[in-house]
């Protein structure tokens, strides 16, 4: 019995001292002041966390062990670890460590991509070809094919065999700013998360109130802003095309140009026809001559005072006819025959200007 207790007892002050061997090298390992001064060059990958820089940290030789810098970031935890090339040493405490883990030494020039208001998918996708970070097709795919239903607004998007593409009208327009090794989908999450962001509770509410989906608003939106690219003019506008939805109207067509053009010079290169070529039952869809009410999809990528106007536009406006001349100035009509004259107006106006 008294051989088992010693031996026990023996067994125990090893471990103690185990105990103790471990805690003095994982202290002294954190204070530093030991070991080499001589420069070791770092590498942390993009994404790492604490566990994976320990291992980088004790493969390199900068700390004894990895257990030490896990136990060490558990205690302290570390929130803005950054990744690139660093210069460290042996010799360096855990918190001087840290320090310049920490400290972005040399910052990534961004590559900024600038979307302007009413910009389709297919020129999205050729300014993203642009910036070198794919083809414009892979971008296309991304932005097509992905579950995009961490944003609110997707559970909204509106999908057919006629539709050109589920997402046009999504990429909101705006500049951003994206680092070199930027996936393609890092960059449709990002214009695609901006746009989510800007549509308020309250303005899904004026859609609701309005009878309308929020595909329908971004559909006419992206009309208002082909239409009038002046925000000043853009609730003008958005009422003479509401008023021509409303219950009676006696042109319950929108019959905007900008619904062929789109169809022409978009669609169809995109679908490898020629002109007018495109199914035709995607044309009676889209094209606002052939359609009555809303067309099937936005033209282009809304920018966010159109989308307002579509919500609050001109209240009580008689108009179902604008147009506008080359000095900018825009026209309003009643009736058709108002609309006539305004265009004989208008090309004197025009004739004048080209000369």
């Amino acid at each position: 019995m008294k051989k088992i207790v010693k031996i026990i007892a023996v067994i125990a002050v090893i471990a103690i001292l185990a105990v103790g061997f471990v805690f003095f090298d994982y202290s002294s390992d954190v204070k530093g002041g030991k070991g080499s001064t001589e420069s070791i060059t770092v590498e942390v990958k993009k994404g790492s966390g604490a566990n994976s820089v320990a291992k980088v940290l004790a493969e390199s030789g900068v700390i004894k062990n990895s257990l030490y810098f896990k136990i060490y970031a558990k205690q302290n935890p570390i929130p803005d670890l950054q990744y690139g090339t660093f210069t460290l040493a042996e010799n360096m405490s855990y918190d001087e460590i840290v320090k310049e883990l920490s400290t972005i030494k040399d910052k990534v020039s961004g590559v900024k991509i600038t979307v302007p208001e009413g910009t389709t998918l297919i020129k999205i996708s050729k300014l993203v070809e642009q910036a070198g970070f794919g083809t414009s097709q892979e971008f296309i795919d991304v932005v097509e094919n992905t579950d995009w239903s961490q944003f609110k607004f997707y559970q909204y998007v509106e999908d057919s065999d006629v539709k050109p593409f589920k997402m046009e009208g999504f990429l909101f327009p705006a500049t951003y700013e994206f680092f070199p090794d930027a996936t393609l989908h890092d960059i449709a999450e990002k214009m695609l998360g901006h746009f989510d962001s800007l549509i308020t509770d309250e303005m899904y509410s004026q859609i609701d109130a309005a009878g309308f989906s929020l595909q329908d608003v971004i559909t006419l939106a992206s009309y208002v802003q082909e239409e009038a690219g002046d925000p000043e003019n853009q609730p003008d506008v958005a009422a003479v095309f509401l008023n021509r939805l409303k219950k009676g109207s006696p042109y319950p067509k929108l019959e905007s140009d900008v619904s062929y053009y789109y169809l022409r010079e978009f669609v169809e290169p995109y679908l490898g026809v020629g002109r007018d070529k495109s199914p035709i039952e995607m044309q009676k869809a889209v094209n606002t001559y052939m359609c009555d009410g809303i067309p099937v999809t936005p033209v282009s990528s809304p920018g966010l005072d159109a989308i307002k106007a579509v919500l609050n536009p001109t209240k009580d406006s008689p108009y179902y006819f604008f147009l506008t001349d080359l000095t900018g100035k825009y026209y309003y009509a009643v009736t058709f025959e108002e609309h006539t004259q305004n265009i004989k107006t208008m090309e004197v106006v025009n004739a004048g200007v080209k000369k």
